[in-house]
């Protein structure tokens, strides 16, 4: 049996933000369905709108998910008994929405949609136009941090690295994000569109890191 040696080399890069991630949900409710429709309809019209506005490409703008369901109240009856009473509908539509990072833009955009009807449920990232490229080099670097650990400890144990026998890896990485935080309250949304907003300093680097096992024989 040829003796081996096994380490798992771990690789870390850091990359700047270029694109702004935004996800707005709205959630629209009436007792009449055609309603609900017409009042979600005008809410889309008004970030559309406000995309338009803010200098975005309007086609940058993308349905993520949209879900019309039933909408139940939780009641006590007159027996005290906990009961479900119909209200009538909801709809629930969230858009995605990246444009290059841009935080004037930013600013517009968030002061559009405050000063409008629509009133969404806002989460704001900063990220990566191209996050596979980020991945493979924090792979790259995996596989030499791999490779430098193997040789230092073959060479410690008086051997040499020969055949690479096995490399096993496994994915389980979700699109890497700046750990900026950024939040809005709606209430202060019309006052970025005035030139409130301003971000001092650029956003931290998006940090991605990966791992990989390998196993060499040793002579």
């Amino acid at each position: 049996m040829p003796r081996t040696i096994t380490v798992r080399g771990t690789g870390k890069i850091s990359a700047k933000p270029d694109e702004i991630s935004v996800s707005l949900t709205v959630e629209t409710k009436d007792p009449d369905y055609a309603a609900a429709m017409e009042k979600a309809d005008r809410e889309a019209e008004a970030i559309s709108d406000a995309v338009r506005e803010a200098g975005i490409e309007e086609d940058a703008l993308r349905m993520a998910d949209f879900n019309v369901r039933a909408d139940y109240e939780g009641v006590h009856d007159e027996h005290g008994n906990w009961t479900n009473v119909f209200r009538g509908y909801a709809v629930v539509r969230t858009y995605a929405l990246r444009f290059p990072l841009d935080t004037d833009r930013l600013s517009a955009l968030l002061g559009g949609i405050g000063a409008s009807e629509a009133n969404p449920q806002l989460a704001v990232s900063f990220v990566l136009s191209d996050p596979e490229k980020a991945k493979r080099d924090a792979l790259e670097a995996s596989v030499r941090d791999a490779r430098e650990k193997a040789e230092l400890l073959a060479r410690a144990s008086g051997c040499e690295l020969s055949t690479l026998l096995s490399a096993e890896y496994s994915v389980a990485h979700r699109d890497p994000v700046s750990e900026t935080a950024f939040a809005c309250d709606t209430a202060a949304m019309p006052m970025m569109a005035k030139g409130a907003f301003r971000m001092n300093a650029a956003p931290k680097d998006v940090e991605v890191t990966d791992s990989a096992v390998f196993t060499w024989e040793i002579r």
